[in-house]
Order: structure tokens, then sequence, then C-alpha cells
């Protein structure tokens, strides 16, 4: 069971790859450069600042989940100030070159700097942010089939309803389960997840990262797109979603294929322009400043403990 599993998921991550690669190559061919350069230089300030504004509050959200994390976990005698920092860092960097969890933890190695009897509580830290994400992802996709049926074309008018209600209840129940804080072993290493009330918590810093960053990609968005706010927040945690599963670098193609395919507007210049946006803003500008966040720890002294 467990060998047909894994060799489905292999065939799921070669076949979302592929579909991504060539969706990429034809989203950039087909670009219309010169429409691209007079759109940058005629944004409106209200818009930029927005997006600014915007992606900041994201990454914001971003650094809570190992300040939620850290100042309860006695694993890492880390300030919360500097988890903030390694967090939003790691993200910085995991999202733009893909692999999420496993480059996100390898950044949190260097930054965090701990002894090996402690990998285990880092693992902690990547282990229950990538929790109350799916949770959210998966309950606010949910919510969106429920209120908007008709805004996902590839379900059955009616038959979304129940699609994302069944989603909603694994989701809740997922949560339930998580009880006090649950423990297993990975490659030897124990990994602890968080209770019920700090998955909440993290859970929030979620709904802060996601819908900042949607509100980065709307506002760049053609005015005639601009639909109900919360479809395009479940298309966008879908996108985002299906992103991460395909192992692609920043999830490029397979989140551009399901917001173009989401809005129907596949083949759009305009919109291929407002994705090229959004990449340059939420995706490209933070891996450069994480760059230099990394460059300028490489000589800091470790970070220091903080009595509890």
């Amino acid at each position: 069971m467990l060998k047909a599993m894994s060799a489905n998921l292999r065939w799921f991550i070669r076949a979302a790859m592929g579909l991504s690669v060539i969706f990429a190559i034809t989203m950039l061919s087909g670009l219309d450069w010169s429409l691209a350069w007079h759109t940058v230089t005629n944004l409106s300030p209200g818009v930029l600042v927005t997006a600014l504004i915007a992606t900041a509050a994201s990454y914001i959200g971003l650094a809570g989940y190992d300040v939620v994390a850290v100042r309860n976990l006695s694993g890492i005698p880390v300030s919360a100030g500097r988890a903030a920092i390694f967090g939003a860092t790691a993200y910085g960097i995991s999202n733009f070159l893909g692999f999420p969890w496993l480059v996100g933890r390898i950044v949190r190695q260097r930054l965090y700097n701990l002894p090996a009897r402690q990998m285990g509580a880092l693992a902690t830290v990547v282990t229950s942010g990538w929790v109350a994400f799916w949770l959210v992802v998966a309950l606010t996709c949910g919510l969106g089939m429920v209120v908007i049926d008709t805004g996902f074309g590839a379900v059955p008018e009616g038959t979304g309803r129940i699609v994302g209600a069944a989603i909603i209840g694994l989701a809740a129940a997922a949560f339930a389960a998580l009880g006090d804080g649950r423990r297993f072993r990975i490659r030897g290493q124990e990994v602890q997840l968080l209770s019920r009330r700090l998955t909440g918590w993290q859970m929030g810093c979620a709904m802060i990262d996601l819908s900042a960053s949607a509100l980065v990609l709307y506002v760049f968005l053609p005015s005639d797109l601009h639909g109900p706010y919360l479809f395009f927040l479940a298309l966008f945690c879908m996108a985002v979603g299906f992103g991460i599963l395909s192992h692609m670098p920043a999830g490029i193609g397979s989140f551009e294929l399901v917001i173009a395919l989401g809005l129907h507007a596949v083949g759009r210049p305009d919109v291929g322009v407002s994705l090229l946006m959004y990449r340059m803003m939420r995706t490209v500008m933070p891996f450069i400043v994480a760059c230099g966040v990394m460059a300028m720890m490489r000589h800091a002294p470790a970070a220091p403990v903080v009595a509890e």
C-alpha cells in the first residue's frame, strides 16, 4: 500500500514538474516585454506602496511561525527577535529555491547554530510551521469552494460545496488530533508537533502571510479580474499548494498555471505581466534581502542563550 502511494506520488511530482516547465516556457516566450516595461513604468504609487506593505506583512507572518515555536520550546534558547529574523530569512531563501521544507531547515541550521542534540527541536520549528500552513491552505480552499461553488470550473456545480465541506472537515479533524501536542520520529530524531493552542497561533501567522501575499498579486492584476477577494484568496492558496507539491523552484509554472486557469485568463499577456511583477515583488526581492542577511550572519557571533 505504502509502495503504491509512494509510486503515485513520484508520478504526480514528475507530471507536475513537466507541466510546470512547459507552461513556464510558454508563458515567458509569449510575454510582451514592451507591455511589461510600460506597465512597470506606469505603476501608480498607490499600487506599488500597497504591494510593498503587503510583501512586508507577508514576511511578518512567516517570521511568526518561528517566534511561536521558539518561545514554547526549551530546546532552542534563542530570543524572539532573532527567531523572527531567522524565520523570515529561511522563508525568503526557500520560497525562491524550492524544496521549502528541506531548504528551510538547512538555512535554519546555519542561522540557529545549534548543537546536534538540539536538531530535533529545530525540526519541530520547521514541521510545526508546515502543519499550520497546510491546515490554513485546506481550510481556505474548502471555504472558498463552499461559499463560491461556481468559481472552480473543474468541479461540477453543486459538487464544489460537498468537496469543500469535506476538505474543511478533514482539516478540522487533523487540527483536533493535535491535542496537547504529538511526538514522532523522523530519521532517528524526535519531532514534537505543537499543541492545538500554539498551532492556532501559527495558523494566524499563516493567514497573515497568505492573505498579504495574495493581495500583492491581486493589486497587480487587470481590473476586470478583480472579483470577490475570498475566491481569489482560495485560488491563490490552491496555486501555492500546487507550486510546493510540484517541487519546482518557487513553484514556477505550476503556480502561474493554476492562477491563469482559475481566472480563465490563459494566454492573456497582461496577466502574464501581473504574474511576473508578483514574482519580482514577492519572491525575487525577499530572496535578495535574505541572501544579504545570510552574508551578514556569516561572521556574526552565535545566537545568545536566553534564560527561560
